[in-house]
């Protein structure tokens, strides 16, 4: 573990990128004035080490906040530091930071092939409730909502097989 942090700490000094649109693990959603955006499909998924994923991919120091601030509004385009869609980046953006990337739909956990008995099959996969949106919106698929959410928004919160 410490060797892989050294790493990743010698990688920061070497990515210095900005801000862009997502060009993997996205759809388009309606954002203001009808005009699409794109949002992850998936972003319940955590980072393997989240303060160093942080560190190597944050958005340019000048922009970092107002950068942050759009990511959590739903009628906006989702930015990623440009580093995280590089090609000599992108297999540590899916294997270690999977959430800070907005790569989460190409982890194990979304990303496969074997069905299991605890989500329903992509065919009759369904939200039982009305305002999935907004609770995926409000980033609340996860953590202490995911069994809840797991029954009443399968769909919108990535968990259909």
């Amino acid at each position: 573990m410490l060797i892989s942090l050294l790493i990743l700490a010698k990688l920061y000094t070497f990515a210095d990128g900005t801000a862009v649109d997502l060009n993997v693990c996205f759809m388009f959603i309606p954002g203001p004035a009808g005009d699409p955006v794109r949002r992850p499909t998936v972003e319940n998924c955590q980072d393997r080490g989240p303060t160093a994923c942080f560190e190597i991919f944050k958005p340019d120091d000048n922009n970092l906040g107002q950068v942050l601030a759009d990511n959590r509004m739903p009628n906006m385009d989702y930015k990623v530091r440009d580093t995280c869609q590089q090609h000599a980046y992108r297999m540590l953006a899916r294997q270690m930071c999977p959430q800070t990337c907005a790569t989460c739909c190409l982890t194990k956990e979304y990303n496969c092939e074997n069905a299991t008995t605890l989500f329903p099959p992509a065919a009759t996969c369904r939200d039982e409730r009305q305002n999935c949106a907004a609770i995926r919106a409000a980033h609340s698929c996860g953590g202490v909502f995911r069994t809840t959410m797991m029954q009443q928004c399968a769909r919108t919160c990535g968990y259909c097989t």
